[in-house]
């Protein structure tokens, strides 16, 4: 997702602002109070319950390793098996992480303290879930000090949606739709681009 605001009515003189309009979140163990990697992440709603999670710091994406730990470190998702989409489901005191291709939750071993996406059931690290930065708001900013408003939407060809998955419906993610429809508030003259594959 991408918000370009243009505060200009002659485009080519104008100063462009682009806020991706995504959230910003840590979570924190709740076991030991540590940050998921050390860190903060973006959170990007590609519909169907699947979020992607982007290290603030890096731009990297956490991903489940072949041995099942985590890391925030690819640059780009485009393998067939994406190991990069998660689940942020609520339970009592925050919300569970599951991986959407193995199932599977992330788990703190009570021993060395490693994390890693190997529990199968949610009884599983509960964390707790902080809003560092509204993307939302950042995008309705953007959007009262510009003239026009650009926003780029959509899929990705490898997240819910390809050769082996269809897409259950051509909507928006929910994430996106409240983004548009913040924007579109403000700056009814929006251009928007699209693209969603089934």
């Amino acid at each position: 997702m991408r918000v370009v605001a243009i505060s200009s009515p002659t485009w080519a003189l104008g100063e462009i602002v682009r806020v991706e309009g995504a959230d910003r979140i840590a979570l924190r163990a709740r076991s030991t109070g540590e940050l998921l990697d050390g860190s903060s992440f973006n959170v990007v709603d590609w519909g169907g319950g699947a979020f992607t999670l982007r290290d603030a710091a890096t731009g990297r994406y956490l991903s489940v390793q072949d041995d099942g730990s985590l890391a925030a470190d690819r640059e780009v998702l485009k393998t067939w098996f994406i190991n990069e989409t998660f689940r942020l489901e609520p339970v009592p005191g925050g919300v569970v992480l599951r991986n959407v291709r193995t199932g599977r939750f992330a788990a703190v071993d009570p021993v060395d303290g490693r994390l890693s996406v190997t529990a199968e059931t949610p009884a599983a690290e509960c964390w707790e879930r902080e809003l560092l930065h509204d993307g939302t708001a950042e995008a309705r900013a953007a959007a009262e000090d510009a003239d026009v408003a650009i926003m780029v939407l959509g899929n990705h060809p490898l997240i819910n949606g390809r050769e082996t998955e269809d897409r259950r419906d051509l909507a928006p993610p929910a994430g996106q739709e409240a983004l548009l429809r913040t924007v579109a508030e403000i700056r009814p003259e929006i251009v928007t681009m699209s693209s969603y594959r089934s």
